[in-house]
């Protein structure tokens, strides 16, 4: 079958941050149902020589699901990440949309259903609103890969490798991160969740090296890798350059890999790996090829 995606890649570049000699990391940022951009950026992962001895780890930001087209299998691929990509570990971190889904099947108040929630419920059953509403969840629940929700309840709130913090949305820069972070705070759909915020985060220019000391954030080498907050708002077939906007860490200390897949069949993600003693970036995504009417080849 011939790629509905096309390849773009930033040229690699030394981050003041560090990771350890014997990892590698690729951070998948959100999805939101572009599964055929998902089973590309990983067969790409895949394709990456392997180095004896150093570890290859997938790590998924969140927003698997949701607005887009095949969120089932957009799911499936990820929990299948680990043999698809050639690594030695996958991990998932919970976003907010599956947080939302979590909050739903367990009966609780949610925003899903208005956020993304209902293109699930498409695919799963399209006479889903003729069910009840226990009923509906239940089948999108059993549509799901088994332990999928019980993942989304265990599985940490943000992950840390050497000087590298990956989490969905990011950091409160008046908050410690150990409490902003905890992970059995309840759920809220605020701008101070890890899961939710913004606009404190991302007009935060003062770094996220936190010093105990002082109970503050300051400049230094800890980078924040994230999604949540789209960093490109057109499609990258026509506009290459703007995957550049994903790349804030010499102004901000933080890379964000929201390539606008709520709207646009595109998706980013990032490797982090050692040359020498230097750590290495570079940011990909898979954009949509844009499809030609015949019609307009003839004038």
């Amino acid at each position: 079958m011939r790629d509905s995606h096309q390849l773009i890649r930033l040229p690699p570049r030394p981050i003041p941050s560090s990771i350890p000699a014997d990892e590698k990391v690729f951070a998948i940022g959100d999805v939101h149902g572009r599964a055929d951009a998902l089973r590309f950026c990983l067969a790409d992962i895949a394709a990456r020589p392997r180095m004896k001895g150093v570890r290859r780890r997938v790590i998924f930001l969140g927003d698997l699901l949701d607005r887009g087209p095949a969120s089932l299998q957009a799911v499936n691929l990820a929990v299948r990440a680990k043999e698809l990509a050639r690594a030695d570990e996958a991990l998932l971190l919970p976003g907010n949309h599956e947080l939302m889904y979590a909050d739903a099947v367990a009966g609780m108040p949610s925003l899903w259903l208005m956020n993304g929630g209902m293109d699930v419920m498409q695919e799963v059953d399209q006479n889903w609103r003729d069910l009840s509403w226990a009923d509906a969840m239940r089948a999108v629940e059993r549509s799901m890969p088994a332990g999928f929700t019980d993942h989304i309840h265990r599985a940490p709130s943000h992950l840390v490798v050497g000087d590298i913090l990956f989490v969905h949305a990011g950091l409160d820069p008046d908050a410690p991160p150990d409490a902003h972070l905890e992970r059995r705070r309840p759920h809220a759909d605020n701008d101070l969740h890890w899961a939710w915020i913004r606009r404190s985060f991302l007009e935060w220019s003062g770094g996220w090296t936190w010093d105990a000391a002082t109970s503050r954030y300051g400049w230094g080498r800890t980078l924040v890798v994230h999604g949540h907050s789209p960093a490109i708002i057109h499609p990258l077939s026509a506009s290459r350059s703007s995957l550049a906007g994903c790349d804030s860490v010499d102004g901000l200390r933080r890379v964000c890999l929201d390539a606008g897949s709520a709207r646009l069949d595109q998706i980013a993600w990032a490797h982090f790996y050692r040359r020498e003693e230097t750590t290495m970036l570079q940011i990909s995504a898979a954009a949509a090829i844009p499809q030609v009417d015949p019609s307009d080849l003839f004038f």
